[in-house]
């Protein structure tokens, strides 16, 4: 028997290192290296442009601080184990800048960068050193940044994309659930009453009753002392807790035009209390009552202070075996709930997990009036009331923030979410009085930056988020959002350059035009939002031809072997009828 030959043999080797380093990249964790931080022209807006380790790619962060994220007036306290604090005024670690923007990398086959999602990061210069960590998006997946120190005692800056469901720290995987209160409170917290009878397939996707201005929520944080026990030190728990409340705002501004600020912050003794005092009864280690408990006696306490918080939210370090991560009461915004007993205060609790600001986010959202997505135990139901897909669908699929079980990939609410609060506060059925107005002077939503995919004052086009076709991104500075000239870049006839935008919108990138008035961004923006499908079929498609080729070659050296063994033809033998 003869031997393949020798270039069947290289063809296969090929062929194989091919198919296994198309399918071996999985940026599921990677260093980021040599961060850059640089100016950008006169603006208040600056970048960090740091090397993604073993891809041979930079990404950049284009961002301005978020003078919205603290009050000017800002409470920050640390009781000790009695409960004894003086206040602590000012923030500690003033190096440290809580930023919003946006993240770009280099689109190799058209030679630009490319706007592939949302940044949200607490900026750390300490001398030479340049640190960050915080939260953003990239081509449809949501990263977390972190900080590691080494055995070396240097940091290193680590991002990872965030696992699909909580994990306890057993290592057990849990579903991440927001919690119903037992049944002699549900009446308070999940049956509508007066709500009971709403349609909610008539506002989906309606931002109608949301403000048109950017306001603020302001609203009290308290740590227990469970929570305070899992940082290495108070100052950290401030940066993560601020770092939270500033990833989780990012979409209630691009919901609802609605900023999520800290009013007030206490961050407990690490150390609980060795007997449970009246007016800190939430502040009790684990073993002394669930997430229903600390609710209960949070919001008692809620209902004695007297301020204009939108509401308080207790943040706890139990873990629960039944995987309960957060209960919040519906519709209560603005409400101290003084004159009552707990039901209906404004607040909610929120236990420590590896996706902590969605659940945040999410019980934040029950505060504003948000029920649940439908899911397919829910649909049908006549004791639940949820958030529909659509007018003609029901089951929302576990894709959205106030899905009832917690996971990663949730970034954004459902268009059913954002008519159900915007309606709701419209109609004042949710109290919004204690909203107030942007310090900031921001009038439009979706952060009133560039990159966001919208067209705001002071800007010409804006091709972020996949707003534009492939010749307006060309044209459109993804620094300044004006036009720029040269070849290819002109003015149509009834001159219009680019994408008009659409400011009225919150959220939903405009149409625009370019020459002939093709809409722009339609199949720019579906392949971005769609961004993990199309990878997935692209990768599953390649690897498909490869292993066909791979099939191939194999074939054509076993034939060429077969054909100098076999001298003899068969004979033909004429094929069977077609099956009809």
């Amino acid at each position: 028997m003869k031997k393949p030959t020798l270039s069947c043999t290289i063809l296969v080797l090929l062929a194989f290192i091919v198919l296994t380093s198309a399918l071996g990249f999985d940026p599921v964790s990677f260093r980021l290296i040599d961060p850059i931080l640089s100016p950008l022209n006169a603006t208040k807006k600056f970048s960090i442009t740091a090397w993604i380790e073993t891809y041979n790619q930079t990404i950049d962060f284009v961002l301005e601080n978020n003078d919205d994220l603290v009050s000017q007036d800002v409470q920050i306290r640390y009781p000790d184990v009695h409960g004894h604090a003086n206040d602590a005024g000012a923030l500690p670690n003033t190096q440290v800048r809580f930023t919003k923007g946006s993240v770009w990398m280099q689109d190799t086959l058209r030679g630009s960068r490319e706007n592939v999602g949302w940044a949200r990061l607490a900026v750390i210069e300490d001398g030479e050193s340049l640190l960050f960590d915080g939260a953003f998006t990239m081509m449809g997946s949501h990263y977390a940044i972190e900080l590691n120190t080494r055995e070396d005692g240097s940091t290193e800056i680590i991002a990872h994309e965030h696992e699909s469901a909580f994990s306890t720290g057993n290592g057990s995987s849990l579903p991440s659930l927001c919690a119903t209160a037992p049944e002699t409170h549900l009446d308070k917290r999940q049956v509508w009453n007066a709500w009971g009878d709403d349609d909610l397939t008539s506002n989906i996707g309606s931002t109608s009753g949301c403000p048109d201005t950017r306001e603020i929520a302001y609203i009290g944080i308290m740590t227990d002392c469970t929570y305070t026990a899992s940082f290495n030190s108070s100052d950290s728990a401030h940066r993560y807790i601020l770092n939270m409340i500033n990833t989780a705002s990012v979409v209630f501004e691009n919901s609802f035009n609605i900023s999520l600020a800290v009013q007030n912050l206490t961050i407990s003794d690490a150390e609980c209390p060795s007997s449970v005092s009246d007016t800190t009864a939430w502040n009790v280690p684990c073993s002394q009552g669930d997430l229903n408990t600390r609710l209960q006696t949070f919001s008692t306490w809620r209902s004695s202070v007297n301020d204009e918080n939108a509401y308080w939210t207790l943040l706890t370090g139990c873990s629960v075996s039944a995987g309960e991560i957060g209960v919040s009461w519906i519709g209560a915004l603005c409400n101290t709930g003084s004159g009552s007993s707990y039901g209906g205060a404004s607040a909610n609790v929120v236990a420590r997990t590896q996706n902590e600001w969605q659940v945040f986010a999410h019980e934040s959202a029950h505060t504003f009036g948000a029920v649940h997505d439908c899911t397919s135990s829910t649909c049908g139901s006549d004791s639940t009331q949820c958030c529909p897909l659509s007018s003609s669908a029901c089951d929302a699929g576990g894709q959205y923030l106030m899905n009832p079980v917690s996971a990663s990939g949730m970034t954004r609410f459902s268009p059913c979410t954002i008519g159900n609060v915007c309606s709701r506060l419209g109609s004042g059925r949710v109290d919004g009085r204690c909203l107030v107005d942007s310090r900031t002077g921001n009038t439009t939503g979706n952060n009133g930056q560039c990159g966001n995919g919208v067209v705001e004052a002071g800007e010409a086009c804006d091709c972020g988020n996949g707003a534009c076709d492939e010749q307006e991104t060309q044209c459109c500075d993804s620094v300044t959002c004006q036009w720029r000239g040269g070849d290819g870049c002109d003015q149509t006839d009834d001159g219009n350059t680019g994408n008009t935008g659409n400011t009225g919108n919150n959220g939903n990138t405009g149409q625009g035009t370019w020459g002939n008035g093709r809409p722009s961004g339609d199949v720019s923006s579906w392949v971005q939002n769609h961004l993990s499908l199309v990878i997935g079929l692209a990768a599953g498609i390649g690897g498909a031809s490869l292993l066909l080729i791979f099939g191939c070659l194999i074939c054509s050296c076993r034939r060429g072997r077969r054909e100098q063994v076999v001298n003899v033809k068969p004979t033909a033998i004429p094929p069977p009828p077609r099956y009809q």
